[in-house]
């Protein structure tokens, strides 16, 4: 392969659609950028959200476990009359 000093159109062409590739790329870069960081805005959202969801079921699971606690206790009652129906015990 031999380089000369000579312009072509072969070569003005070539120039041509790299600087078009690069523009477009450049612009479909710029795209995406806005749409990732729309996205990672939405998911910061649901994070804070998912986080408050959390703390409630976490709040709700120990209600229901102190609730479970009181039926098992009554259940284990000497005492029938305190007893639920269906749960007596000899």
């Amino acid at each position: 392969m031999h380089i000369t000093g000579e312009v072509t159109l072969g070569t003005i062409l070539t120039i041509a659609t790299l600087i078009g590739i690069a523009i477009t790329f450049g612009r479909r870069m710029g795209t995406f950028e806005t749409q990732l960081q729309t996205h990672s805005t939405n998911i910061q959202g649901h994070a804070a959200r998912m986080d408050r969801y959390e703390a409630r079921y976490v709040e709700i699971a120990g209600q229901l476990q102190r609730i479970i606690g009181r039926i098992e206790e009554q259940d284990r009652s000497p005492y029938p009359r305190n007893r639920r129906a269906g749960n007596h015990q000899s």
